[in-house]
């Protein structure tokens, strides 16, 4: 299901709009149309990020935008993606690409399951203006 929101602004030339993806084979036809038209800067947030096919094409894409000069951010979280190898983020840090892993483990003591996790969302958010 998709909704857009428009804004109310109507002295912007060009409405920012909001489009829910909910999941799934549209969420990353979605994500890779997003990342193929960023022309300055886009933010990509994601709970999961493994080093599969999907993965892999999401690198590839991400890598590309930023050798087109578009500012990236990939902000990971650090339980959700702990598989995400550091060959991979080397690879997205040589490109330029500024990934950041969230940790939201409390001090003193680890984040070891999703239980002690219980301040975490599974959502996936990418923007670019």
């Amino acid at each position: 299901m998709k909704r857009k929101v428009r804004s109310q602004n109507s002295s912007a030339k060009a409405e920012p709009r909001l489009t829910l993806v909910h999941g799934g084979t549209d969420y990353f036809e979605q994500l890779h149309r997003m990342i193929a038209e960023a022309q300055t800067e886009l933010h990509v947030q994601t709970y999961i990020f493994d080093p599969d096919e999907t993965g892999k094409a999401v690198v590839e894409a991400l890598v590309a935008a930023a050798k087109r000069n578009v500012r990236v951010t990939l902000l990971v979280d650090a339980y959700g993606s702990g598989s995400l190898p550091k060959s991979m983020i080397e690879t997205l840090q040589a490109a330029g690409v500024r990934i950041r892993l969230l940790d939201l483990g409390f001090p003193g003591r680890a984040c070891t399951s999703a239980a002690d996790c219980t301040t975490r969302s599974s959502s996936q958010m990418a923007s670019f203006p």
